[in-house]
């Protein structure tokens, strides 16, 4: 349960209208009476809480997710594994989360940002598998530490790399100088 009754605006939710014309939930084809098709959900700063429904990754259209900005809605990667869609942007900065465990598991991620959540250890090794795919990676304000892994030159893709706020101690490595990319 993610207290839909007190959201900031819960407009179509649990009620009888089509899923794809529910607030913040968009569909293939922008089809607001289709029932089936889900590709993204977009429901930043509405006040959600409690725990993210795992079903969430067995959309099979998915797209993209953006749940920035719910500081009470705890987000695990429990289930990713079985990720239906074709899930691209993950936009999850400011929510309740204690791990990237399991987003490795999304080799089509192109944007990821999660930033402001605390999130503890060294740079996420979970990540490394996303090189090939990552565009845009934000982790910034978090509580990260130790060394600015030089694996970062193997992100063949990446446009746009965030990551103050953090406690890394070590300078840039030189590797970063193979992301022609990088803006």
């Amino acid at each position: 349960d993610t207290g839909g009754e007190f959201w900031g605006n819960s407009t179509s939710w649990n009620t009888e209208a089509p899923i794809c014309s529910w607030l913040g939930v968009d569909c293939e084809d922008g089809d607001v009476e289709a029932t089936q098709g889900v590709t993204h959900i977009k429901l930043e700063s509405n006040g959600l809480y409690g725990t993210l429904p795992s079903d969430i990754w067995s959309l099979p259209s998915l797209k993209s997710l953006n749940f920035d900005g719910n500081t009470e809605l705890l987000i695990d990667f429990e289930g990713i594994s079985n990720a239906a869609g074709p899930l691209e942007t993950l936009s999850l900065s400011h929510v309740k989360m204690t791990s990237l465990v399991g987003i490795g598991s999304l080799t089509g991620l192109k944007k990821l940002s999660v930033a402001g959540n605390d999130l503890t250890g060294t740079f996420p090794s979970e990540l490394f598998t996303l090189s090939n795919t990552l565009e845009s990676l934000d982790i910034g304000y978090n509580l990260f530490c130790g060394l600015i892994p030089s694996e970062l030159g193997e992100f063949s893709m990446l446009q746009v790399l965030r990551g103050p706020g953090n406690d890394f101690f070590s300078t840039i490595p030189s590797a970063i100088a193979r992301l022609k990319h990088l803006r």
